[in-house]
């Protein structure tokens, strides 16, 4: 290859990036990396990494450039299937995140509907108790009650809420 020309076949699509990093090789800036598609001897895309180097004369003109490429199509899979990994991992956390409201939802409201309906009927009974005690029933006892109903009270105010 000494005193030859040569490129592969790059991807149509890829030549203005390849042109653009190889246009800032200089003097200052010797090396540039670049990673494109190339067409295979069997007209299979292939993804290449090329390691290219400039040589400059006194005047600081471009005499030369070599360039070391390998093949690294299985890396730029790997990472496709990363990418498409995280993605399917993101959608998968966010349809959790709606079932999971979805249960609280369900669970909220069938705690108001059969819990706080059965605390409304205990309060209510509660209630009748404490209007149809005795008056020779002892007061610890009519505290007790009353802490029950209030209780209760406060037990059926929070589920509803």
């Amino acid at each position: 290859m000494l005193g030859k020309k040569w490129q592969p076949v790059a991807v149509p699509d890829d030549v203005p990036l390849i042109e653009e990093r190889l246009r800032t090789l200089s003097p200052v800036n010797p090396f540039v990396v670049v990673e494109n598609r190339v067409y295979s001897g069997s007209g299979e895309v292939r993804w290449m990494q090329f390691v290219n180097r400039s040589f400059f004369d006194a005047a600081g003109r471009m005499v030369e450039t070599q360039g070391v490429g390998r093949d690294i199509t299985e890396r730029k899979q790997a990472e496709e299937a990363l990418m498409r990994s995280r993605e399917d991992m993101r959608l998968l956390a966010a349809r959790f995140a709606e079932i999971d409201e979805a249960e609280r939802k369900r669970l909220s409201r069938e705690l108001h509907d059969r819990v706080g309906q059965t605390l409304t009927a205990l309060e209510i009974n509660l209630a009748h108790v404490l209007e149809e005690m005795p008056s020779s029933v002892p007061p610890a006892v009519m505290r007790r009650l009353n802490e029950a109903c209030g209780q209760t009270e406060t037990l059926a105010d929070d589920i509803r809420e």
